[in-house]
């Protein structure tokens, strides 16, 4: 599942690197997001994580993002799977 999860990590940075995919107050908020994931996934678990906002991250970009609501959807899918 963690092989699952990084790739899922790198699909989400290749969106955040694209300039042309997301603007820079979403790509800052996404980042945060995404180093608290990276944490979950290096402690297997053991760091805080808010499911909630990674839920409502999903929602906030669905009609603006939806591949990056996809990515973050199936990341949220895996780490809830995980117990995280």
């Amino acid at each position: 599942m963690t092989k699952r999860l990084q790739k899922l990590l790198h699909e989400l940075h290749t969106e955040l690197d694209n300039p042309e995919a997301i603007d820079a107050e979403s790509r800052r908020q996404l980042q945060g997001l995404a180093d608290d994931i990276q944490a979950a996934i290096d402690s297997a678990g053991e760091a805080e994580s808010d499911g909630n906002e990674l839920q409502r991250a999903v929602l906030e970009f669905e009609t603006e993002h939806p591949r990056i609501a996809g990515i973050l959807g199936q990341i949220a899918d895996a780490l809830s799977k995980l117990g995280i």
